[in-house]
């Protein structure tokens, strides 16, 4: 037992500090809003949205990255792990070109919805700025992936923590006007991120490639595997149909509550920048689950599910802990995110409500990575779809029109639940997870 718990946290570790770094580069420009001038919470979520959801596309297409290296690496497949390596890094370049209608088209589509002619103008500069960054997100998405694949996590966490250094410095003079710069608000907080997300993925490529450490991956090699590609494209189709059914659902959700009132849509962003953090503990026990049974992988299906049982198991326990903290000291957090005084008292009861639809949105992460990685992919997928394009929307409407921003909250929370039972019900079928083995082993065993 205790080697298991060891092996995940020492890959958990760092993939949390990384993730909660680029949690914090959007939770930054919200609070640094949220002093300035509450209305362009809203207005820069508006703006970021649907720039968020082609990059969840992007990121889902190259997740496949992530289980092909950490697999090979594991193996101690060094000509494969360069490989996966190439076909991402080919299959990121075109993908890049998505960049071109992004910039065209997002900002007429904004323009569809009900807000004043200066929301709108607002909102798509903040979109068309994000979008310039797209090319250098997809480069971020591969070298994380590659990276995390060949244990070298930390690595990622230092440029993330230099990153959120430079972000506050440039939240701080483009979004208040210092130093004698105007003061840009929203659109300042994009042109922040957007130069963040140039460093960083410029950054991380550039080591990977220079590293003389790496030669043993034959990197500059010319070979192709279709093999490697045809696996990282289907885990990346699943991946992204994940994705995109999520943050469709989720961003039905906000334009829902900004439709009903705009302060509402600042209060409903700032309780969601909370809630973020489920998904970021998730993603992390999940990925150090996948890393650290690259090896057993078509091999050893013992090792494999205790390392997943495991990875579950100190989620649920992790996830009790922060959700309980979420709810008792919703107070104080909603006072650090803003200094409006209408503004926090709307943030409240929905930061308790986000407590709860946390530990379900942490669970379900875990359980749709986790099955990913044993290659179950369509039937996870259809119900994990079905759970956020059908239950979430239905009930966003149902109880947003009778509870406002806490209503649609709580619709989160019911879509969430449904996924997570729906994915447990999988899991069991295969034979991967039960509930039964994790107390079993906890009470009498462990």
């Amino acid at each position: 037992m205790k080697k298991y718990i060891k092996q995940i946290f020492k890959l958990f570790l760092p993939l949390f500090l990384t993730k909660i770094g680029m949690f914090s580069l959007s939770f930054v420009d919200s609070v640094m809003l949220g002093y300035s001038e509450s209305e362009h919470i809203g207005l820069q979520s508006i703006g970021d949205t649907p720039v968020t959801i082609i990059l969840l596309i992007m990121d889902g297409l190259v997740a496949g990255t992530l289980f092909t290296t950490s697999q090979s690496f594991g193996k101690k497949d060094f000509v494969g792990v360069g490989q996966s390596l190439r076909s991402a890094l080919r299959f990121g370049m075109y993908l890049s070109f998505i960049t071109i209608p992004c910039f065209i088209f997002i900002p007429q589509i904004l323009t569809l919805f009900n807000y004043t002619p200066e929301q709108t103008e607002i909102s798509s500069n903040v979109a068309r700025i994000l979008c310039a960054a797209i090319p250098f997100s997809i480069m971020f998405f591969i070298c994380t992936s590659f990276l995390n694949g060949v244990r070298k996590t930390w690595v990622i966490t230092f440029f993330v923590i230099f990153a959120n250094v430079i972000n506050v410095l440039l939240d701080w003079i483009l979004i208040n006007g210092a130093f004698g710069t105007p003061r840009l608000l929203s659109v300042g907080a994009a042109w922040a991120t957007s130069a963040v997300r140039v460093f960083m993925g410029g950054g991380l490529l550039l080591y990977i490639l220079l590293n003389k450490d790496f030669k043993k991956f034959k990197i500059w090699s010319k070979d192709k595997n279709i093999r490697v590609f045809e696996k990282q494209k289907n885990i990346g189709l699943s991946a992204t149909s994940n994705m995109l059914s999520y943050e469709l659902a989720m961003s039905f959700c906000l334009f829902y509550v900004a439709n009903i009132d705009i302060i509402q849509a600042s209060a409903y962003t700032l309780a969601y920048r909370i809630f973020i953090l489920s998904n970021i503990i998730g993603c992390c026990f999940a990925e150090a689950g996948v890393v650290s049974c690259g090896r057993y992988v078509d091999n050893n299906s013992k090792e494999l599910q205790k390392i997943y049982e495991f990875s579950f198991l100190l989620n649920i326990l992790i996830m009790f802990f922060v959700c309980f903290v979420c709810f008792l000291c919703a107070k104080p957090i909603s006072f650090m995110m803003t200094s409006d005084t209408e503004l926090y008292s709307l943030t409240i009861p929905l930061l308790r409500i986000a407590s709860v639809a946390m530990f379900m949105r942490a669970l379900n992460s875990v359980q749709i990575i986790l099955l990913r990685n044993i290659n179950c992919l369509v039937s996870s997928s259809v119900f994990y779809n079905l759970g956020f394009l059908v239950v979430t929307p239905v009930s966003c409407v149902l109880f947003g029109n009778l509870f406002s921003a806490s209503g649609v909250l709580w619709a989160v929370v019911l879509g969430n639940m449904t996924v997570v039972m729906f994915l447990h019900c999988i899991f069991v079928k295969k034979g991967v997870f039960s509930w039964f083995f994790i107390t079993k082993n906890m009470v009498y065993k462990g």
